[in-house]
């Protein structure tokens, strides 16, 4: 059998407008059915049939957010599955060996058969399953009030940087504790805005603008070389590939940003021409946001569509402005467990520090933190590099048994999970 792989990846570097491929593979094919959404659902069909999770944590307003589902489905997660024949259904998977990026180009073979995945909506910084994943940690690790954990989840883009943070030839899976410092050099945001709090931030794509950068994914964050979100005709028809997540999308999206506050004028201060605190909050800064924001409406998810319009409000407010371009300080930590439960990739322990949640500022930083990184902001919709198990295990790193890709989900936000033991 001869396998064609078409090496394609999807890293978005909306914060400043560059964009980059990744070097995840796009391959074709593969059955399977999505898993339910909340505890104990369950999905069949195709082949390859999913099954939900067994139900998610409370919180301390006594609400339950599902994010503890069943690992990634390997049917959706390799180039080309182990133990499966073309078109033998009783081989692995069903026969239905190879699965298709939704950023799979037009020329790949057999594409309009073939089902597509898409990143998944609940990795958006500020997902209900983000924050949740946040506080669950919080409690376990002692690390303060979970109504108010020390640190923002999020994953985005990173490079291995080879004799800074990284020494692997790949930064799939990997935590990183950003403490943020300053506005990216040359912005026209003034020092006396307050910084984000810290992120504990997992690598979930490769190429991402270089190794001294972190590419976070948010609410209209901009997109990146590839666009699996709406079919927009003013990106340079690069995003006629036929399967999108979204009927509509904020309109200034690609290539610089996204919905992001540093660039409206009803944001600024009439006098200066620079955001200060009482312009950002001011009526007519967040109707401008909000509105942008609320033009993301999910083809056929509520869910997906409250989710991002959710993450790109957030990602915009006094107390979370992490739709800017940062100066970053970075360390490698040990990735917390519920923040993998929501990826669906954890590595063997390596002996790395657990974050620190006694590190929010730069000032409290030892020397661990390396300095000289940055943020940028992304959201492209592209199954990224990490969501297939031959980017990670295959660069040398050691996933922890079946937790060994990000999920990758369909274009209803649902991610495709293992089938349940018989």
């Amino acid at each position: 059998v001869v396998v064609l792989v078409l090496v394609l990846g999807c890293a978005g570097r909306g914060g400043n407008g560059n964009t980059t491929t990744g070097t995840g593979g796009v391959t074709s094919g593969a059955g399977g059915a999505a898993a339910a959404a909340g505890a104990g659902g369950n999905a069949t069909g195709g082949a390859g049939a999913s099954a939900g999770g067994s139900g998610g944590a409370t919180s301390d307003a006594g609400a339950t957010v599902a994010y503890r589902i069943d690992p990634p489905d390997p049917c959706y997660d390799q180039f080309f599955a182990t133990g499966c024949m073309d078109g033998v259904a009783t081989s692995t998977c069903g026969g239905r060996c190879t699965v298709a990026n939704a950023c799979s180009p037009p020329e790949s073979p057999n594409k309009s058969a073939l089902p597509k995945t898409f990143v998944c909506p609940r990795f958006m910084l500020s997902s209900d399953e983000m924050l949740q994943a946040a506080a669950d940690d919080t409690r376990a690790n002692s690390w303060g009030d979970p109504a108010n954990p020390p640190f923002n989840y999020a994953v985005g883009g990173h490079d291995p940087d080879t004799g800074g943070l990284d020494a692997q030839p790949s930064s799939c899976c990997q935590c990183y504790q950003l403490v943020f410092e300053t506005p990216e050099s040359g912005s026209p945001q003034p020092p006396g805005l307050p910084i984000p709090k810290p992120l504990i931030l997992q690598s979930i794509n490769t190429s991402a603008g270089g190794g001294k950068n972190f590419d976070v994914f948010m609410g209209a964050g901009g997109y990146g070389a590839f666009n699996a979100c709406v079919n927009d005709p003013s990106f340079g028809g690069t995003t006629q590939f036929g399967s999108f997540m979204y009927s509509s999308f904020p309109g200034l999206n690609p290539n610089n940003g996204g919905v992001k506050f540093m660039d409206f004028d009803e944001c600024k201060d009439s006098t200066k021409g620079t955001v200060t605190v009482a312009s950002l909050q001011s009526t007519a800064c967040q109707s401008r946001i909000s509105g942008l924001c609320a033009q993301a409406q999910a083809i056929s998810s509520s869910a997906v569509t409250a989710t991002t319009q959710r993450s790109c409000l957030m990602s915009n407010q006094l107390a979370s402005l992490y739709h800017q371009n940062w100066q970053v300080r970075a360390r490698k930590v040990e990735c917390p467990e519920a923040l993998t439960r929501v990826t669906g990739c954890r590595l063997q322990p390596a002996g790395l520090p657990a974050p620190d949640p006694t590190v929010q500022t730069a000032a409290a930083a030892d020397a661990t933190f390396k300095t000289g990184y940055g943020t940028t902001t992304m959201q492209d919709c592209c199954k990224p590099t990490c969501s297939w198990s031959d980017d990670v295990a295959g660069m040398g790193l050691s996933p922890s048994g079946p937790w060994r890709a990000f999920y990758s989900c369909d274009a209803n936000g649902t991610p495709f999970t293992a089938p349940a033991a018989p």
